[in-house]
């Protein structure tokens, strides 16, 4: 594993992806990684929490904290099962690097290729009504539940 500790360039939540996803790709089989503490604290650490996502796209990644659990989808469609026991049903769908086309199945206001946009529409305060959330996109969007899990873990 190669030693990232002098780079100043990227997030100590970064390196740690990297030498997961090294570690993972040695072993040739998928691994979700589970980021406890996501979501407390400074803002800007968040933010560098989210920026991560962006750069492990395609990677099982859940970031977890202060009540909340959230993904990135990649484009094209993706399943989400909600563990109705710890999440939900509270939920939304952000779209951080410009316009995404959303269609979803499964929500409470479901969405038929609506463009989603900081300066137009966020999803939030939707509601998962289904086991299993179906989402297409056509660039990569944050989605987010409610996790009373999380609150446990903190």
């Amino acid at each position: 594993m190669r030693d990232l500790s002098i780079d100043q360039d990227t997030t100590d939540l970064m390196k740690c992806l990297s030498a997961v996803s090294e570690w993972v790709q040695g072993r040739g089989r998928a691994v979700r990684t589970v980021v406890l503490g996501a979501f407390g604290g400074r803002f800007d650490h968040v933010m560098g929490n989210l920026w991560a996502l962006h750069r492990f796209v395609g990677e099982d990644i859940l970031l977890v904290g202060d009540g909340n659990v959230a993904r990135l989808l990649p484009p094209g469609e993706s399943r989400v099962r909600v563990l109705r026991d710890t999440e939900g049903p509270e939920c939304g769908i952000v779209p951080l690097l410009g316009r995404a086309r959303v269609s979803s199945q499964g929500l409470r206001w479901d969405m038929d290729a609506l463009e989603l946009s900081f300066d137009g529409i966020i999803s939030t305060s939707n509601l998962a009504d289904a086991d299993e959330v179906h989402i297409t996109t056509d660039v990569p969007v944050l989605f987010t539940l409610r996790c009373a899990l999380a609150d446990l873990l903190e």
